[in-house]
């Protein structure tokens, strides 16, 4: 019997042909629903002969044909005429330079990468901060829960940066500066800038997007920033939530352990800065938070907070309590009520990746670095109402911070605040929604 032929890898790769399975922008959309796409563009345009306009384009095309917001328009309008028009400063677009710049650029992707293709610059592939200046300008110029910012255009900069800010925060989880496609589509996003079209009530917009959370984000800094140069240093930021941080946790965080500081000025948290530790500090359960925190407290760096790192911490905590009368608890109550509430899996070496998947981690840093809220832990009540999970523990801290800074005397803008969204304090008029306990 002959021994049978050897089979060539290029000849089986003929044989059996590998489907493609990765797909960088997205898997193409079906032939159909590029048909059907086609077929809604040539019946829009004509409809319009001479060419679609800009308000055409936004209110019929944008949104219910290519799927991205209404809102952002405008930039994607001028970005496109600068390469689709035939005639500089031409204020029209005409089928055919449309469906050209539709097929080599928005035609194979699926609304998310479309959304991640209008962001950022064609050069690249990935978005930076500044590719998001325009889009936050239309949001602002378009939107009617907004509209109250066109009288007070030196708070239009510090909202645009304080979006982009917490848009980067939670989407770009490398905080290299570069949002991926990746990590847009694990985000939500995408989902939030389609809610911006449709709710006229920008406070609603939890994520990112608030102006409330803006005002408590800017007044917070704001009132550490004694001398209002838009710098803060440690014994500045010593000063929030009445010096509940302790003396180490400030060490680490100017020694810039837990995350490069974006200020140009050595030794000072700038407003970027800020709003990095605001939301790490009263929401400590999202991956991002929770990061920050691990890096401050892992003192080696070797990815574990062993029982001597969480002792260094606590023993400032130990005297803080004694110095306010407080009840006194044991480090090693502490460490092994952490360890049976952890379950690390490398025993009393608890991991970042323990953290995460307990859901208790706000606890243990909350414990290490903050003496109010490590009294609020000890003394609350077990058998309590827990706090309604549809809103996050920022959501809850920034409501009751609003309604305090909108309560006080004063006109909107006093003392060099943002205007609040209501010219007749204390209620603004667009309310965030009530929140849980």
């Amino acid at each position: 019997i002959p021994p049978p032929t050897p089979i060539s890898a290029q000849a089986l790769t003929k044989a059996l042909p590998i489907p493609q399975f990765y797909f960088p922008g997205g898997k193409p959309a079906p032939q159909e629903k590029v048909d059907a796409e086609k077929a809604q563009f040539a019946e829009i345009f004509a409809r319009h002969p001479d060419g679609v306009s800009v308000e055409i384009f936004q209110d019929e095309v944008m949104r219910p044909v290519l799927g991205l917001p209404r809102w952002m328009a405008r930039p994607f309008w001028d970005r496109m005429m600068a390469v689709a028009a035939t005639i500089p400063g031409e204020t029209l677009i005409t089928l055919n330079e449309f469906t050209k710049y539709y097929a080599a650029n928005l035609q194979n992707f699926d609304a998310q990468a479309r959304f991640f293709r209008i962001l950022k610059d064609p050069a690249h592939n990935y978005v930076t901060r500044d590719d998001w200046v325009p889009y936050i300008r239309a949001l602002m110029d378009v939107h009617p829960g907004l509209d109250f910012l066109k009288s007070a255009p030196e708070f239009q900069q510090r909202y645009a940066e304080t979006v982009a800010a917490r848009i980067y925060y939670a989407v770009n989880r490398k905080d290299d500066g570069r949002m991926t496609l990746p990590e847009i589509r694990r985000s939500n996003l995408f989902a939030t800038c389609l809610r911006c079209d449709d709710e006229p009530d920008i406070n609603k917009i939890l994520f990112y997007f608030s102006y409330e959370h803006f005002y408590v984000l800017y007044c917070k800094f704001w009132e550490l920033d004694s001398d209002h140069d838009q710098f803060i240093g440690k014994a500045d930021l010593a000063r929030y939530g009445t010096g509940a941080l302790s003396q180490k946790t400030l060490d680490r965080i100017f020694t810039q352990i837990p995350r490069k500081f974006a200020s140009t000025r050595p030794g000072t948290m700038c407003y970027d800065d800020f709003i990095w530790f605001l939301l790490s500090e009263e929401d400590k359960t999202t991956d991002t938070s929770l990061t920050y925190w691990f890096r401050l407290c892992d003192l080696d760096g070797d990815g574990v907070i062993s029982a001597y790192e969480m002792e260094y911490f606590y023993e400032e905590q130990e005297k803080r309590l004694a110095q306010q009368d407080s009840e006194l608890v044991k480090f090693s109550d502490i460490l092994t009520q952490m360890t049976d509430m952890i379950h690390p899996v490398q025993g009393g070496r608890i991991t970042l990746a323990d953290l995460k998947r307990c859901k208790l981690g706000n606890n243990l840093f909350n414990i290490l670095t903050n003496v109010t809220k490590f009294i609020i832990f000890e003394t609350r009540d077990p058998f309590g109402t827990r706090p309604d999970t549809e809103f996050t523990d920022w959501d809850r801290f920034a409501q009751v911070e609003y309604e305090k800074l909108a309560s006080e005397d004063g006109p909107p803008g006093q003392r060099g605040r943002p205007p609040r969204t209501s010219t007749t304090p204390p209620t603004s008029s667009s309310p965030a929604p009530a929140l849980g306990a």
